[in-house]
């Protein structure tokens, strides 16, 4: 008589992505696998594995992951391994976990198993090595220097340096680049788990809100006195929002530079994608060394699907907090005497998104990320996209 649990987990294993109740309407042929049906979370991670599956995924290389996940047990906190609900077959009332459909499993176990597949295979590929900024010149043809906003500035420094102008020199201008408040916060959170923090976007923004003070790169009025201190304060310029041709605009280059593609140090990533990483460095921080899991959160983020950064809004508690310290910096920065390049209003917090990474998009990261890495053992290579990962 065939089992329609093992025909089905052959299905999974060979790419096939029918959910588990349409299988036993009508079930595939029997046989193909030997071992021990999985759980209903690994076997609907692979479910789901295979639905995601590019076409550069060789079979045996689909199977490899496949298997992979079938074994992988959460990590974290979370339900055990639930078994899979056949019909017609009962367990003892109140032994162990109750057998449970593919499709009624949480995204929260499926994120739990598949973070730590997103472990695995990141660990076998191996850490991705640093990436240098071009070295400056003694005497740089113009000489400026970039602050504030950490991904904007980044984004900025990558581009200016791929056309030559790096920063340096005495007496330099001063870019302060100025986002809105809940929008800076983010990329202040974004850089510190791509550098291996685990902290939660609604703890962090928490932990500023409470103690009533901004992370060092969002002390706009600090970082401008300094600046003033040293260069004067006709020569810090205060940068609203800016794009890529203002900041080349008061380098002093006549058109703007081509966007670089790849950051220097940390890319801007939309929330899940930074959700995705902070869950992987709480596997990572407890699994190898600090100066191996820089390496391995580098190979991770450089394999990130591509996304728009959405905006990410505070949580409600923290919103009233953002606004009166963005009024306050406003006033601070109008009241300074530095050139003003856009409107200070823009520092006000936007309030725009989603106050919390979507579990579903974190999910579809991870299930997109496993499998570009399963697409480059297949092909017998690895991918060589990165970003050096200087600490800031």
């Amino acid at each position: 008589m065939s089992d329609p649990a093992r025909s089905w987990v052959a299905h999974l294993r060979s790419g096939g992505s029918t959910p588990w109740a349409e299988w036993l309407r009508s079930p595939g042929p029997a046989g193909g696998y030997d071992g021990p049906v999985p759980g209903a979370a690994q076997l609907e991670l692979v479910r789901r594995l295979a639905g995601a599956r590019p076409a550069g995924v060789a079979d045996a290389a689909f199977t490899t992951l496949a298997d992979r996940a079938l074994r992988r047990s959460g990590v974290g906190r979370g339900q055990p391994d639930l078994p899979l609900l056949v019909p017609g077959r009962t367990t003892a009332p109140g032994v162990g976990a109750p057998p449970t459909d593919p499709a009624d499993v949480p995204v929260d176990e499926l994120l739990r198993i598949a973070v730590g597949l997103l472990a695995d295979v990141v660990v076998e590929a191996g850490p991705l090595p640093a990436r240098t900024l071009p070295q400056r010149r003694l005497l740089p043809r113009r000489r400026f220097h970039l602050a504030g906003a950490p991904v904007s500035v980044d984004a900025l420094r990558t581009s200016l340096a791929a056309a030559g102008e790096v920063e340096g020199g005495w007496s330099p201008e001063v870019l302060l680049v100025v986002r809105p408040l809940d929008v800076h916060l983010a990329e202040v959170w974004s850089t510190r788990v791509q550098h291996g923090a685990p902290v939660r976007w609604g703890t962090f923004a928490g932990r500023w809100a409470r103690r009533d003070v901004l992370p060092p790169s969002a002390d706009f009025p600090r970082i401008a006195a300094h600046w003033a201190g040293k260069v004067g304060p006709s020569r810090v310029h205060v940068l609203v929002d800016p794009t890529l041709a203002d900041a080349a605009r008061l380098v002093g280059l006549r058109r703007a530079p081509a966007a670089a593609r790849d950051g220097f140090d940390v890319h801007a990533l939309p929330p899940a994608g930074t959700e995705l990483l902070r869950r992987l460095n709480r596997v990572l921080n407890v699994r190898v060394r600090d100066d191996e899991r820089e390496g391995l959160v580098r190979r991770a983020r450089a394999l990130l699907p591509a996304r728009a950064a959405a905006p990410l809004a505070l949580p409600e508690p923290y919103r009233a907090w953002a606004e009166r310290r963005a009024e306050e910096v406003a006033a601070t920065l109008r009241a300074g005497g530095y050139p003003v390049h856009g409107d200070l209003a823009g520092i006000a917090p936007r309030h725009l998104g989603a106050a919390a990474p979507r579990r579903s998009e974190v999910l579809s990261a991870a299930l997109e990320t496993c499998l570009v890495l399963a697409a480059a053992d297949g092909a017998g290579g690895r991918p060589s996209r990165g970003a050096e990962g200087t600490e800031r």
